[in-house]
């Protein structure tokens, strides 16, 4: 049988490139081809195309927060794009193969109608093709998906599709519907009845199912080395499809598999494992075998671990051989220091744990992004001020996500029923349109937070080089700003770092508690004219910050240097 998997292309203000590998799709790939069939992956996400698109009415309320031309460093979004092939170019390509069955992903929720957009383009030109979907947010709403797909999604696969998915194919093969009815791991419509067979069990030895194979060149791998997580946080929906009970992989095929990988022209590897460090004395093999295997070759071959790291399980020997084995950064999530956030949200972890991890990170020349989520129900704007402020005395790079509640989680349902959130408005659903408002917190406060992580990240970048641009320092803020003057004129276009120096005057010195950013309002050959960009913010909160920061020491990447508040 010919298979054309579709990773669908995206719409939103932003896309993390690095991480777009349709892993997933590569492993039923695999199994398939495994299986005799001809397979082919039409990856829409990797053609890097991307064009400006009008902003969906949903999201409108998002304009005032996002204005077009900052030039800032701590800007956030400016444009909404599409991101991939067009439905047009789809339709050309999936004509090109002529498939006997369609797979679509649909992981991401906000997504979802790409996902609905490209299964409409392959039932007009092939309506009798079977199209299927699967994925995480199919998963986790298999009923919804199959009323809003009616006509044009034939079939969803629930949960791990490695195994389920060839079964479905041989029903259709032998034309015999009847075993669909037992089949778990499928729904599907039965006489105008919606029939959803829950996934009964996951797949135990992952050894045997074969390396996912991307087929477009790349230097970045995604390497899955166990599925599954035992934490029960609220706010995550991936037990969904990998359940809760934590499946590992012999380290010998994860290191075949990085082998094959290295050999096919891939030096970076990025273990997208849920919880990579959960069994402690098995990580300490895996990375003793990475030290082994890749270090010292002529090649080098770095490692990270992107889907993040839990504190809880690391010690000072794992990290060292962290270290060793080629990783350069630590992911570590803190998510939220405060003790009633963590009870509410079902992850209790130690913040003088984190600090200890952060230390020895330091200690070995490994840098550190630590990510936390604004936002989250049960959250305070004082609390996540603090979380800012601690974070920043720290040699740690800050990764902040504004809460969204993945469809599936716990999270989510709380929300459905508290009203901070609708049922099926899934384009909401996603950090750039900071979807929940709270009584202890609006929209406005969580976007003002956001600015201040940039605004910490960008002093964090400069703490080390203050000494070196120092004359740069005195010369375009002392010289060329006087308070009231509306417009900033120059002799030449300014660098993103001289915009930061002037905009940091602006907060911290020249309009004490003003964050703004700045754009260029004209330029001649030799006059470079900008101008003020007001923010949508909370003065307030900026106003706090300020206070909280008065006297502290905001520490660089790499904890050697520190700029003094």
């Amino acid at each position: 049988m010919k298979i054309l998997l579709i990773n669908p292309p995206i719409e939103d203000f932003y896309q993390t490139e690095i991480r777009q590998e349709p892993l997933g799709l590569e492993y039923l790939a695999a199994v398939l081809r495994q299986q005799g069939h001809q397979v082919k992956i039409l990856d829409a996400l990797a053609s890097g195309k991307k064009r400006v698109i009008p902003l969906p009415p949903q999201l409108a309320y998002l304009q005032q927060f996002y204005p077009p031309d900052d030039l800032s460093p701590f800007k956030l979004f400016t444009r909404y794009r599409h991101f991939g092939l067009d439905f047009t170019e789809i339709r050309d390509e999936i004509i090109r193969f002529v498939p006997d069955l369609i797979g679509i992903s649909a992981n991401f929720t906000p997504y979802f109608d790409m996902a609905l957009g490209v299964a409409r383009v392959c039932k007009s030109v092939f309506p009798n093709v079977p199209v299927v979907m699967g994925g995480h947010h199919v998963t986790a709403e298999p009923e919804d998906t199959l009323r809003k797909g009616c006509g044009v999604v034939d079939y969803l696969v629930l949960g791990e599709g490695e195994v389920t998915l060839g079964e479905l194919i041989k029903a259709l093969e032998a034309s015999d519907i009847s075993q669909l009815r037992h089949l778990a791991g499928i729904a599907f419509r039965n006489e105008n009845q919606l029939r959803v067979n829950p996934p009964i069990s996951f797949i135990e030895d992952l050894d045997a199912l074969p390396f996912p194979v991307p087929e477009i060149p790349a230097k970045f791998k995604m390497i899955l080395t166990s599925r599954g997580c035992p934490r029960r946080c609220s706010f995550c929906a991936i037990a969904k499809v990998m359940g809760y009970r934590w499946r590992r992989r012999s380290i010998e095929s994860v290191i075949e598999e990085i082998r094959f990988a290295v050999q096919h022209g891939f030096d970076q590897i990025d273990f997208e494992d849920d919880n990579l460090t959960w069994d402690r004395q098995r990580a300490k093999e895996l990375f003793r075998a990475l030290i082994k295997d890749f270090k010292g070759q002529s090649k080098k071959v770095t490692f990270s671990a992107m889907n993040g790291l839990d504190t809880e399980s690391l010690d000072e020997e794992l990290i060292v051989l962290m270290a060793e084995a080629g990783f350069q950064w630590l992911n570590l999530p803190l998510v939220s220091s405060d003790s009633h956030v963590q009870r509410q949200i079902h992850r209790c972890q130690s913040q003088e744990k984190f600090v200890q991890v952060v230390n020895i990170a330091a200690r070995n020349g490994l840098k550190v992004v630590a990510y936390l989520i604004l936002g989250l129900p049960g959250d305070h704007v004082e609390q996540m001020l603090r979380d800012l402020v601690f974070l920043s005395e720290l040699p740690v790079l800050l990764g902040p996500s504004i809460f969204y509640p993945p469809p599936g989680s716990a999270i989510y349902q709380y929300c459905l029923e508290q009203g901070y959130i609708r049922h099926g408005e899934y384009i909401l659903l996603r950090g750039t349109a900071f979807p929940v408002e709270t009584p202890a917190f609006q929209r406005r406060d969580l976007v003002t937070l956001l600015r201040l992580v940039r605004v910490i990240n960008f002093i964090k970048y400069l703490a080390d080089q203050i000494s070196e641009h120092e004359m740069l320092f005195q010369k375009y803020l002392a010289s060329h700003l006087s308070r009231g003057h509306e417009t900033l004129i120059f002799d030449h276009k300014l660098s993103r770092l001289e915009i930061g120096f002037i905009l940091l005057n602006s907060l911290f010195a020249l309009d004490k508690g003003k964050l703004r950013g700045l754009r260029l309002k004209s330029k001649t050959q030799s006059c470079y004219q900008y101008e003020w960009l007001s923010y949508v913010i909370n003065d307030e909160i900026v106003e706090k910050f300020l206070q909280l920061l008065d006297g502290k020491r905001i520490k660089d990447v790499e904890g050697k240097a520190e700029f003094r508040f």
